[in-house]
C-alpha cells in the first residue's frame, strides 16, 4: 500500500515529463502555391521550422488528399537546405528526402523546399498531413503535422 501512495504522489510530476517528450519536432509548417488558380500546375512551397536539428537524412511525407495530381510532380529543391533534396511519388504521398551529402541543420531556422508541378483541385480548403522522419529507420521517433492549403482564394 505504501509504495502505491509513493507512485500516486510522483505521477503528477511524470505525467508533464511524458507529455513534454511526445511533443511534435516540427515547430511550424505551411505549404502554399505558388499559382492557387484550380486545375493549373503550380510550383508549392514547405515552410517550416523545427525544435530539432534536421539531420543530413531526414525524410518528409506529405499527404495530400485525391483530389491533387500528383503524376506530373517532377523536382524538389531548397535554397536553404544544403545538399540536395531528393523527390518521389507513391500513391498520393509526396516524399521528400534529403540526400544525406548537407550539414545537420540549426533547431529554430525557418527552411523551405519548393516542388514543382502538382496539379490544383478545384477551389477550397484542403487539410493535407506532412510527417518528419528526421531519423527515417525509426517509424517511432516521426512527427507528424496538419497544413491547410487554399486553392482558388488569396489567403
Amino acid at each position: 500500500m505504501k509504495r502505491k501512495n509513493i507512485f500516486l504522489a510522483i505521477l503528477p510530476f511524470l505525467f508533464p515529463t511524458l507529455l513534454f517528450s511526445q511533443q511534435s519536432k516540427i515547430d511550424s509548417l505551411s505549404i502554399e502555391p505558388l499559382d492557387k488558380i484550380p486545375g493549373k500546375r503550380s510550383i508549392y512551397v514547405m515552410t517550416f521550422s523545427l525544435r530539432e536539428p534536421l539531420l543530413a537524412n531526414a525524410q518528409f511525407q506529405i499527404e495530400f488528399r485525391p483530389d491533387f495530381d500528383l503524376s506530373g510532380v517532377l523536382l524538389a529543391g531548397s535554397n536553404t537546405i544544403n545538399g540536395g533534396i531528393q523527390s518521389r511519388v507513391e500513391n498520393q504521398v509526396l516524399f521528400l528526402s534529403r540526400t544525406g551529402q548537407g550539414a545537420v541543420l540549426p533547431a529554430g531556422t525557418i527552411y523551405e523546399i519548393s516542388f514543382a508541378n502538382i496539379k490544383n483541385p478545384a477551389q477550397g480548403r484542403y487539410d493535407l498531413s506532412a510527417s518528419l522522419f528526421n531519423e527515417p529507420s525509426d517509424d517511432d521517433k516521426k512527427s507528424t503535422i496538419q497544413a491547410t492549403v487554399s486553392i482558388g482564394q488569396s489567403n
